[in-house]
């Protein structure tokens, strides 16, 4: 009998951990009515994935051409006493942070295919990137080897969160509710982040490198879209308004 492939024995280790029934769970925000599963599997609805896939390879270029221009910044930058899910390296290079488009001149001049996919594609096919909340988030991921990312939910259910793999080792994983499954070199991941969701990369000396992008809720109107966007811009009005009485 042959012996089991590595993302079978790392994915056989994850079951063994998982609950017998998963629920979603956002940390901050819940909005009722959204229709909910772990993993958004029928990619005939979502035409924009089959764009993302054939310009893998431009992508993975692109990625090499920013990771050079960057140097060693890095995006993902966590506070003094900041409390983090990840062991390990993790590493961002950002299109939308917090909401806020950012690094523009940079991914337009690096990244142009990436970017036309992300602010156009995208958009023409029906969907949204996801903008104006703080929880919501687009950048390249690198995971350093032994990197992990430990259980927790998303914000809000207000997003999918989809994955486009780049440069995958043989042991790495993503699991969502009760459903680990390995990253495959060009093929997307969607999933619903405000279920209890975990990854890790477990190579010893290979990178994990992923582009990450949140999309709005496929059952949200853009009504509905534009008025938590503007609930969102209110209370950061209102948060920068206290902040600058404290300060006087």
């Amino acid at each position: 009998m042959q012996a089991a492939s590595t993302p079978a024995k790392l994915i056989g280790k994850q079951v063994l951990r998982t609950n017998s029934f998963h629920r979603p769970n956002p940390s901050l925000f819940n909005y009722p009515g959204l229709n909910t599963q772990p993993f958004f599997d029928n990619h005939d609805k979502f035409p924009f994935v089959k764009e993302f896939e054939s310009n893998l390879d431009e992508i993975k270029q692109e990625y090499l051409n920013l990771k050079t221009a960057y140097g060693e910044k890095d995006d993902y930058v966590k506070q003094q006493n900041e409390h983090t899910l990840n062991k390990g390296g993790w590493r961002w290079m950002s299109f939308v942070s917090k909401g806020t488009l950012s690094n523009q001149e940079e991914f337009a001049k690096h990244c142009p295919v990436t970017s036309d996919l992300l602010l156009n594609k995208i958009s023409q096919s029906g969907f949204k990137l996801m903008t104006g909340t703080p929880f919501s988030y687009t950048f390249f991921s690198v995971m350093q080897p032994g990197t992990s990312i430990d259980p927790h939910y998303g914000a809000s259910n207000l997003k999918l969160r989809c994955h486009f793999p780049l440069y995958i080792p043989n042991e790495a994983y993503l699991r969502v509710a009760d459903d680990p499954r390995p990253w495959k070199e060009g093929k997307m991941m969607i999933f619903d982040d405000s279920y209890e969701h975990e990854a890790a990369n477990l190579s010893k000396d290979q990178e994990r490198v992923l582009l990450l992008f949140d999309i709005w809720h496929p059952d949200l109107h853009a009504d509905e879209i534009a008025q938590i966007q503007m609930m969102f811009k209110q209370v950061e009005d209102m948060i920068k308004f206290r902040q600058s009485k404290v300060k006087q």
